[in-house]
């Protein structure tokens, strides 16, 4: 930046003129500086987007797994809690868009059948991964 504010022109201009093999240098540091420029634009965009999401109220969406993206692998402790409160029963559990009573044999077999294949996913997974 020195050498450049010095000769009043731009990098890719001040090493042609200091050897002019080393003009690709110049326009090299050019290059990068717009890649490094538009890589935190990216990131500036998707704060904005996680901001909006929360100031709207949104973000119920990614702690959920009762949205429409969710698959039946989504599980979370928190929709557990809920169906606890919901049944009024200590150990209700959440399992493919329903909540079940802990006596509830077959939803439990079923449940235990579907983790044993494919590891359960969180529902900001999901969320992150679909929307």
């Amino acid at each position: 930046m020195s050498l450049g504010q010095f000769a009043t022109v731009g990098p890719g201009v001040i090493y042609g003129r200091l050897r002019p093999v080393f003009q690709g240098i110049g326009w090299g540091m050019a290059i990068l500086s717009w890649l490094v420029g538009l890589y935190y634009q990216v990131i500036i965009a998707w704060v904005l987007v996680y901001l909006y999401v929360i100031i709207t109220g949104q973000s119920y969406m990614w702690s959920s797994c009762r949205n429409d993206f969710n698959t039946q692998y989504c599980k979370s402790i928190l929709e557990d809690r809920r169906c606890e409160d919901e049944l009024n029963k200590v150990g209700a559990f959440y399992f493919n868009k329903t909540c079940y009573s802990p006596t509830d044999s077959i939803a439990h077999q079923s449940m235990n059948n579907t983790f044993n294949f494919l590891s359960a996913i969180s529902p900001a997974e999901e969320f992150f991964e679909y929307v």
